[in-house]
């Protein structure tokens, strides 16, 4: 057997398992990454929100939606704000109002009582 027929074996080899796996970590039995949606974010003419990935939604009022995203917290300020459409399990949300900003932060976990006051 030659370098090349051996290299075509491999190649063959190669091609049939990337059919029946999607990625080698597959391959070796490990659980895929849990974010099937991508994050996008659409805003039309400060008006319009739609966002794509929202994982929860942590309040929703006039002046503020405040939404998890990839593990990171976004809030949306502005005024008259409305959620027309909230599907958290494709991850999607659109809302209407003006827009003025958009922030991201992590989320953290919420202290105790006693750590906040004796810090």
């Amino acid at each position: 057997m030659t370098i090349f027929e051996l290299f075509c074996q491999i190649y063959k080899l190669i091609k049939k398992l990337k059919t029946k796996y999607n990625t080698l970590g597959e391959f070796y039995g490990r659980k895929k990454h849990e974010n099937p949606t991508p994050t996008k974010i659409v805003i039309c003419n400060q008006s319009t929100i739609s966002l794509n990935g929202i994982s929860k939604v942590i309040s929703s009022t006039e002046k503020l939606i405040s939404v998890v995203m990839n593990g990171k917290v976004m809030a949306i300020e502005g005024e008259d704000l409305t959620v027309n459409e909230l599907n958290v399990e494709t991850g999607i949300l659109t809302a209407n109002g003006k827009v003025n900003s958009l922030k991201f932060t992590t989320e953290k976990q919420k202290d105790s009582l006693i750590k906040r006051i004796f810090g």
